[in-house]
């Protein structure tokens, strides 16, 4: 997973906060169709009524949350934040993890018949992928941004200082003392107990043998240059 630590949650301001889970009752929560059953599973969770919020259909953007439309947005904690500072908010977060529901960030998901049949072009693009950030991770904000600009960024509208200050959140939410021991991307027996415990929690069932984690383990033995040494940012 390139989060090992789920980067969304919940973006609310200081006026009206949503600090814990105790907090959502009575709030409107503005969601896409992903973020309804996101912030569902969550209500499982923590055996909460699937009427404790009020669910909110919105477009992109924090001008719901600013407007008044709704007590808070469902979104990445790498940009949602910073985007309603800059719009004069002092904003409030609270992640799925802290909401006792413990996921993964952009998990990379593959079938069985792939990992069996085309095991050594998974292992490739897993190998770019860590090359990618590992390059990002290293050469900094700036870095990223630039990236993110230059691919589709400036043809879509995105803000550069934007995506420089979401740059300079990343590494939180990739850099553990186990990933950069053992390699980005890569999971703990615990950290998928955890998963599959959340997912329980919601009324999800998985196991953990749903979590390969041998392919990362071969990249990575074949591949040693690949753990650079980062240092855990500071919490």
């Amino acid at each position: 997973a390139q989060f090992v630590k789920n980067p969304v949650g919940f973006v609310s301001l200081a006026k009206n906060p949503i600090r814990t889970v105790a907090d959502l009752k009575g709030k409107r929560i503005g969601v896409d169709a992903g973020g309804k059953l996101a912030v569902e599973a969550v209500l499982k969770a923590n055996a909460l009524p699937a009427d404790t919020v009020e669910f909110v259909s919105v477009p992109n953007g924090v001008d719901p949350l600013m407007n008044g439309e709704v007590d808070a947005l469902i979104g990445f904690l790498t940009n949602y934040p910073i985007a309603v500072k800059n719009a004069g908010g002092d904003v409030v977060t609270m992640s799925f993890a802290d909401a006792n529901y413990a996921q993964f960030g952009d998990a990379v998901v593959v079938s069985d018949k792939e990992l069996s049949e085309n095991r050594d072009e998974i292992k490739a693009i897993m190998k770019a992928s860590i090359e990618g950030w590992n390059s990002a991770l290293s050469k900094g904000t700036d870095a990223i941004a630039d990236i993110a600009m230059k691919h589709g960024g400036a043809d879509n509208g995105l803000d550069r200082q934007l995506q420089v200050d979401s740059a300079a959140v990343l590494p939180s939410f990739m850099l553990t003392p186990d990933t950069v021991k053992n390699g980005i991307f890569t999971l703990t027996p615990e950290l998928i107990d955890q998963a599959v415990s959340s997912l329980a929690a919601a009324g999800i069932t998985a196991d953990p043998s749903m979590f390969d984690t041998s392919l990362l383990q071969e990249v990575y033995a074949e591949n040693p240059d690949l753990i650079p040494g980062f240092t855990v940012p500071a919490s």
